[in-house]
């Protein structure tokens, strides 16, 4: 899946970013994740997932599951769709969903 992620959706651009991420002092990263997040909120599901491609995956895994299916066609929704091609990730989802219900989440 990270590979059909980087490939779609991640660009030069991300990967630059998330490498000054890194390399950012502790007090400069937020400013970095937060200004970048602002000029891509169509790419992404939430600023935390600018940092990198695992989280940019996990905090858009997390949209899939806890989302009704986007009908936009903005980056980020194709993201979030692009997890509905794996039939073992829209089980899972299923199988999350309904046990959130039973304790009413």
């Amino acid at each position: 899946m990270s590979k059909i992620i980087k490939k779609s959706f991640w660009t030069v651009a991300d990967e630059a970013n998330s490498q000054s991420i890194k390399r950012a002092r502790a007090d400069n990263k937020l400013v970095i994740t937060e200004n970048y997040f602002e000029k891509n909120e169509d790419r992404f599901v939430n600023d935390y997932a600018v940092n990198d491609l695992i989280e940019d995956m996990a905090e858009t895994f997390v949209y899939f599951v806890r989302e009704d299916k986007p009908i936009g066609n903005t980056i980020r929704d194709q993201k979030i769709r692009s997890f509905y091609q794996e039939s073992n990730l829209v089980k899972i989802r299923t199988q999350i969903r309904e046990n959130l219900k039973t304790i009413n989440l």
